[in-house]
């Protein structure tokens, strides 16, 4: 007896997916009801069953397992002293050669009716010479504002023509 079955292959491919599917739900095995209040699973209903990853891992690992901890933070929150991403804004002057101290940032704006070129030049050189950002400003506007990450330890200044407002922003205390 010989059986012959010709498929095309677009439904072949189609057969192939669906088996793949109905083998993947038979295969599946939740722990918990047929009827969970919420969709999904709880950490507790999921196995993990690689013997290679160690049970700190499976577990969940507590602050005290990790060394470089920031002080405050042995608790998993932050109830110690008065750290800031970042510091008091700084009043500086334009045409002038900085060195920052920490990383930071350098905004700055001029208003003039006439001449609202404003660039900021920063690099390891001292004055520094590669300009990293310029604004001509707009004709119809009468203003110009840059803002300008500097590194520590490099040098920074804000050249303009005429009245400017520069701040620098410290990153820290």
């Amino acid at each position: 007896m010989k059986l012959e079955v010709n498929i095309e292959k677009r439904y072949a491919y189609g057969i192939i997916g669906l088996l793949i599917l109905v083998f993947g739900f038979l295969v599946v095995n939740a722990y918990g009801t047929s009827t969970p209040a919420v969709f999904g699973h709880s950490a507790g209903e999921i196995e993990e069953a690689d013997p290679t990853v160690p049970d700190s891992i499976k577990d969940g690992i507590a602050w005290g397992e990790l060394s470089g901890i920031p002080g405050g933070f042995e608790d998993g929150i932050d109830d110690e002293g008065e750290e800031k991403m970042f510091g008091g804004w700084e009043s500086k002057e334009g045409n002038t050669i900085y060195q920052a101290l920490t990383d930071g940032f350098v905004v700055a704006h001029i208003y003039s009716s006439s001449g609202r070129i404003i660039t900021g030049y920063t690099d390891g050189n001292n004055p520094p010479s590669t300009r990293r950002v310029i604004n001509e400003g707009d004709g119809n506007v009468g203003s110009a504002s840059i803002t300008m990450p500097v590194r520590q330890g490099n040098y920074w200044r804000i050249e303009v023509t005429g009245a400017v407002t520069v701040y620098w922003i410290p990153f820290g205390n």
